[in-house]
Formats: C-alpha cells, sequence, structure tokens
C-alpha cells in the first residue's frame, strides 16, 4: 500500500491495518528512483487506464462492474463534475 511506503501507519480493519514503519520508509526512499528510472526507459508498463463518464452514478456502475468480474486489469477514472480530465 501507498502509505506504507512513506512508512506511514494504515488504518484499517479486519487485520488490513499496519502499523507506521521506519524500515518500509528506508525502502520506500531507495525503491521510488528505480521504479522511476524502469518507467523512464519503458521497461515497466502501468495498468491501461480507461476514463468513465457519469460522474458519481459512472462510480456506483462501475464498483458493480469490479465487483461481478466485468473489468479487470484497467485503472478506471471517473470525472467527477468540477474536476478538469487531461
Amino acid at each position: 500500500m501507498a502509505a506504507e511506503i512513506y512508512g506511514d501507519e494504515v488504518k484499517l480493519a479486519k487485520g488490513y491495518e499496519r502499523p507506521a514503519s521506519r524500515k518500509k520508509r528506508e525502502l520506500g526512499a531507495k525503491s521510488i528512483p528505480i521504479v522511476q528510472t524502469l518507467l523512464d526507459r519503458c521497461m515497466l508498463k502501468t495498468h491501461l487506464v480507461q476514463v468513465l463518464d457519469g460522474g458519481w452514478e459512472g462510480i456506483l456502475h462501475e464498483l458493480e462492474l469490479v465487483r461481478t468480474g466485468g473489468v479487470s486489469g484497467k485503472k478506471l477514472v471517473v470525472v467527477l463534475d468540477g474536476a478538469e480530465s487531461n
């Protein structure tokens, strides 16, 4: 989880919580420049991004698709009213 790589506590329930960790922060500090270099050299691929319409209703619709297995291997982005899309 992203919060862990910054050494922050993860406040979740049901066994998913994690304490703050200096070791994970140090690992993150060492790893981020390496990962960025790999991305810059196109040696790592990110998930495909799918921009969706529909605002809040779009979120509910797409969550249902994710829950039922209708979407996989994509980063879903829903633009909300007032937000700019790039």
